[in-house]
């Protein structure tokens, strides 16, 4: 399958730039250090201090994918681990570890940017049941054109 080629820009600041700058963003708000250190602290794990850096710096992360566009999502970055995997891969449903999904939300500013639906095999009754994921960028392959189907 066909990989994108992307380019990215690291930014590297410490925790008090960073806290500066949200202060210097809120320099109007009344409580500007109650919310400042509020946010800090909500901030504390990296996908969070990397959401919010960006939204200070007046990033808005680039979305590739838009809601009601059929993706190529590797299985392992699902979250529903109920795959009858031998079924889906002799249905065609799961070729090489990536299935077919629909966008459903794409917000640029969760960890997970997109949440997707998708269709599988379930392992314990073998019937086909829908369900949703909430997937990084690192786990969408492509859009569904790229799905190998001459492999059926």
């Amino acid at each position: 399958m066909k990989k994108r080629n992307k380019q990215y820009v690291s930014l590297q600041l410490e925790e008090d730039e960073i806290q500066n700058l949200l202060n210097q963003k809120l320099a109007e708000y009344p409580a500007k250090e109650m919310l400042s250190e509020a946010l800090m602290s909500i901030a504390k794990d990296y996908s969070a201090l990397d959401i919010l850096t960006k939204a200070l710096l007046g990033l808005k992360p680039m979305l590739e994918y838009s809601v009601g566009d059929d993706v190529m999502v590797k299985s392992r970055g699902l979250s529903d681990y109920s795959f009858d995997e031998p079924a889906m891969i002799a249905a065609g449903t799961l070729i090489d570890g990536v299935m077919k999904c629909t966008i459903i939300e794409a917000n640029p500013w969760k960890h997970n940017f997109y949440t997707v639906e998708y269709e599988y095999i379930h392992k314990d009754d073998q019937k086909i049941k829908s369900t949703t994921s909430n997937v990084s960028n690192s786990y969408i392959v492509g859009p569904d054109e790229e799905f190998p189907e001459d492999l059926i």
